[in-house]
């Protein structure tokens, strides 16, 4: 497995640029202080983090840009931030359900919310 650059941009209140790539099928963005970092500050449902575009909500939760000043408040190196965007797309819709929520509950629940009349749904758990 590799990174795969998507493309770079910058963000108000970051200095530097934030990354975008794609890694085993996912968009991560992520964003490095300049000189390194001695912590990590890793979010699930990373497009709400950097970049409006993708944001659900048009807003962000400018993560990267509350820990610079928390960091600079406390005199500390700000955090390598890393959002990785959940799987779910229209194609299927479930996929967030699916990465967090063990396999035998979501096929249970599925199932549960399927009219008699449909075939229950088969889920295939992909390696990660």
């Amino acid at each position: 497995m590799t990174l795969s650059p998507i493309s770079q941009y910058q963000v108000r209140g970051i200095p530097g640029t934030v990354e975008r790539v794609a890694f085993d099928g996912r968009t991560i963005d992520f964003w490095a202080p300049e000189g390194g970092s001695d912590h990590v500050l890793i979010a699930h449902d990373g497009q709400n983090i950097f970049d409006r575009k993708t944001a659900t909500f048009l807003y962000t939760w400018k993560l990267a840009q509350t820990s610079i000043r928390i960091a600079k408040e406390s005199n500390k190196k700000p955090p390598l931030v890393i959002g990785v965007f959940h799987s779910s797309s229209k194609a299927d819709p479930n996929g967030r359900a699916k990465t967090f929520v063990p396999k035998i509950l979501f096929v249970k629940e599925c199932n549960q919310r399927i009219s008699p009349h449909s075939q229950p749904m088969n889920y295939e758990a992909t390696p990660t």
